[in-house]
């Protein structure tokens, strides 16, 4: 069974928070993982446009990619050309990258990625 996990920064601090996804009417919430059985999980309310799913999805260096990471991502042979900055997007079902070029968004796969790694995402600032 694949994993399936949010994460979104903590209104009352800003810190990234990480587990279930959790929608009430009037916030919405994520409820931490707790892997020790002995200690009931914390619930934090949320800012709901920071929060983006896991994709199931490790980078080169085994990072997680999550929904609104940026990545660097090398297409076949390693030239200028062939290397992009994706925005991790979920469109028309699925995960892929999505890249604004000169007012047009394409979107990729991930399956043609020979090399990607996460630099930051949309709600930080960016480290190449």
């Amino acid at each position: 069974m694949r994993e399936i996990l949010f994460r979104a920064k903590r209104i009352d601090n800003g810190d990234w928070i990480y587990g279930d996804l959790i929608q009430k009417i009037d916030c919405v919430k994520i409820r931490e993982s707790e892997a020790d059985i002995n200690r009931i999980a914390k619930s934090y309310v949320v800012i709901p446009e920071t929060v983006g799913q896991f994709t199931g999805l490790t980078d080169k260096n085994g990072k997680k990619i999550w929904e609104g990471d940026i990545l660097r991502s090398v297409y076949g042979e390693l030239t200028d050309d062939d290397v992009f900055i994706d925005t991790v997007v979920f469109h028309e079902g699925c995960f892929c990258g999505e890249i604004n070029n000169e007012g047009i968004t394409m979107y990729g796969s991930f399956k043609d990625i020979t090399e990607c790694e996460v630099i930051g995402n949309i709600h930080e600032e960016v480290t190449k």
